[in-house]
């Protein structure tokens, strides 16, 4: 799991965990919703001026198989999953019933302490019409890279209840960026039109 450091020499053992429930959509309809209980298995704590978290998502309940995705509205989509046709994203199971897709985030105990945002991006790439990666965190003022790895055209359509709704067009291997000004967490969901299987969520934090 990555770790992230926080600049505070205290040990912090809150954490909110959100399960990225919105992923690739298949054609075919509606995912089902598993029995949703995510829990935090407490790791470690490392620090010597800084703080880390680190622990283990977990699923207790029935879980779902993933959907296979349908690309043959785009041969490009199509061709570059030859292979193997990729799986939805939505719900994504691991061994000993861990989960993908997760983000766990400080949120209490940074109360009144001011963070400069990283002067280094964070990106989201669309590769095979699909997003990489599928969850994404930044910070309030970071730039967010959007990149288009595909030799099609899509269109990043982000929504958004607090930082606006923008569309930005997308030729094959381009890139555009972005930065938001509020906090926001949970509701934040990019989305393409012309590939509408295509889906992923961006969190903005107040921290780093």
């Amino acid at each position: 799991m990555h770790t992230q450091n926080i600049r505070r020499p205290v040990v912090i053992w809150t954490a909110c965990i959100l399960a990225a429930m919105a992923g690739a959509v298949p054609a075919s309809g509606a995912d089902e919703k598993p029995d949703q209980k995510p829990r935090l298995d407490r790791g470690g704590l490392s620090g010597g001026g800084t703080a880390s978290i680190k622990g283990t998502v977990k699923f207790e309940g029935r879980q779902v198989s993933q959907k296979t995705i349908r690309m043959t509205a785009d041969p490009f989509c199509a061709r570059h999953h030859a292979d193997a046709l990729p799986k939805s994203e939505r719900y994504v199971f691991g061994k000993n019933d861990t989960l993908q897709n997760v983000l766990v985030y400080v949120s209490k105990g940074l109360e009144g302490r001011q963070f400069d945002p990283p002067a280094e991006p964070r990106s989201v790439d669309q590769i095979g019409c699909i997003y990489v990666p599928h969850v994404q965190a930044v910070m309030v003022g970071q730039t967010l890279a959007i990149h288009s790895s595909d030799n099609t055209s899509h269109n990043v359509k982000m929504i958004s209840k607090k930082n606006g709704t923008f569309n930005l067009q997308m030729p094959p291997m381009s890139k555009q960026s972005k930065t938001f000004k509020r906090e926001e967490i949970g509701t934040m969901m990019v989305k393409c039109d012309v590939h509408p299987w295509m889906s992923a969520r961006v969190h903005v934090l107040p921290h780093p």
